[in-house]
């Protein structure tokens, strides 16, 4: 069946685990009919080589109802996180946001606190440890004294609406589980 045949709104777009080029996600910004799409999630995609400008369309086509929003594990770094910022403020109706295990720097889990800050009804947020700042140079494992640092952004959630922000931090190598972190390391 193609997208072109459904009658009614699309309200939850899940693509994970795949390759996802630029022609897929033109055809999904311009095609599909996604003003009422409540859940966006492109969980372990990598978004990497993938256009800002078509995401960041696609997004925010999809912003006004968005109440869900999960972009784990897509590779994303600062640039790219840079792009999509305008369009997370425009999520008025989010509830929901994931950004772990992509590698972001502070300077940009800083500027995602504050465009995120202002959304009222958003009450669950994960956001993933920055890199740098949170793990040892050598062994890439976790630097509990550095990312008491990123803690000491905590405060601004407090000022703001989100109920639950946890720190996600890259998964254990021997294990795979990830470590989240409030104001103490939770598996």
């Amino acid at each position: 069946m193609s997208p072109s045949c459904l009658k009614n709104f699309l309200e939850t777009l899940s693509i994970t685990k795949c390759l996802l080029l630029e022609c897929d996600l033109r055809h999904l910004s311009h095609h599909l009919n996604i003003s009422q799409l409540k859940v966006l999630n492109f969980r372990r995609l990598n978004l990497t080589n993938l256009s800002s400008g078509l995401l960041l369309f696609l997004l925010e086509r999809a912003s006004p109802p968005l109440q869900d929003l999960d972009m784990d594990e897509c590779a994303i770094m600062d640039p790219k996180f840079m792009d999509l910022l305008p369009a997370l403020s425009h999520c008025s109706q989010l509830m929901s946001l994931s950004f772990c295990e992509n590698a972001i720097s502070m300077t940009i889990l800083e500027d995602l606190l504050h465009h995120t800050i202002v959304l009222s009804k958003l009450n669950c947020v994960l956001y993933s440890a920055p890199h740098s700042e949170s793990y040892e140079e050598m062994s890439s494992t976790v630097h509990l004294g550095r990312l008491a640092q990123v803690h000491a952004l905590k405060h601004m959630l407090e000022l703001g609406q989100p109920s639950m922000v946890f720190f996600c931090a890259y998964p254990c190598p021997p294990c795979g589980c990830r470590t989240f972190y409030n104001t103490n390391p939770i598996l």
